[in-house]
């Protein structure tokens, strides 16, 4: 029997509330290591209590995960090589909460070594990758079920780039990614017939020098926008 997931979980999230005394599910996941599950669906009671309902190790470091429709949710494969090829990895899994099992569904190589953000796109169609370990950002396709397609758009900022998130604002239709390696935070709009990101009319902001921005976060109105930094 395989020990409980490592203690550095990389992302956690609640998924839904069950009837049992308020119980809350939530999925974590994390870097693999050996002799430990790199995702685990968990409960949480009301008196706090935390408690592993299954684990599996799926590999590739699925270190950072975002919801899809129909009970699918996508992990990015944070490495250089993914299915035999250079670039990092999508796994899509499939969370049933009523049986409270999740699935691997499908793999696919996203284009860029290193993604450690994943976003679902604003109108459901595409996912957008931040690729720290290469300074890129990448774009999939989705098909109609859901299931990751086709890489359609990779952009690479440079050696010194080290893109870490990617945020939407739905007042102005603009994709942020905070890039830690430029002190950045390139703004863009995705063309939604073709995959393709392209440049805002002011394609970036400054941060400021060293401050190496990581996380951003986005009020309802998309009037607000804050940006996290952590010292290098």
């Amino acid at each position: 029997m395989k020990t409980q997931v490592a203690t550095a979980l990389m992302a956690i999230t609640v998924i839904t509330s069950s009837c049992m005394k308020n119980e809350k599910l939530f999925l974590a996941s994390g870097y693999t290591a050996e002799d430990k599950y790199d995702v685990m669906l968990g409960s949480l009671n009301e008196e706090g209590e935390a408690k592993a309902i299954t684990g599996l190790t799926i590999g590739k470091n699925p270190s950072f995960f975002t919801f899809g429709r129909d009970g699918l949710v996508y992990f990015v494969n944070e490495v250089d090589s993914f299915n035999l090829k250079a670039g990092g990895g999508i796994t899509a899994m499939r969370i049933d909460k009523e049986a409270k099992t999740i699935t691997p569904v499908s793999t696919i190589n996203q284009g860029a070594a290193g993604p450690c953000h994943i976003a679902l796109s604003n109108e459901g169609k595409y996912l957008i990758t931040a690729n720290y370990g290469s300074g890129s950002v990448s774009v999939v396709r989705l098909g109609s079920d859901g299931i990751p397609q086709k890489v359609t758009d990779v952009i690479y900022y440079g050696e010194k780039s080290h893109p870490h998130m990617t945020i939407y604002n739905p007042r102005l239709h603009t994709y942020y990614i905070s890039d830690l390696g430029l002190d950045k935070v390139h703004q863009l709009k995705l063309d939604t017939a073709d995959g393709l990101l392209i440049n805002a009319s002011v394609p970036y902001f400054k941060c400021d020098e060293g401050s190496g921005p990581r996380h951003m976060a986005i009020d309802k109105a998309g009037a607000k926008f804050l940006t996290y930094y952590l010292t290098r």
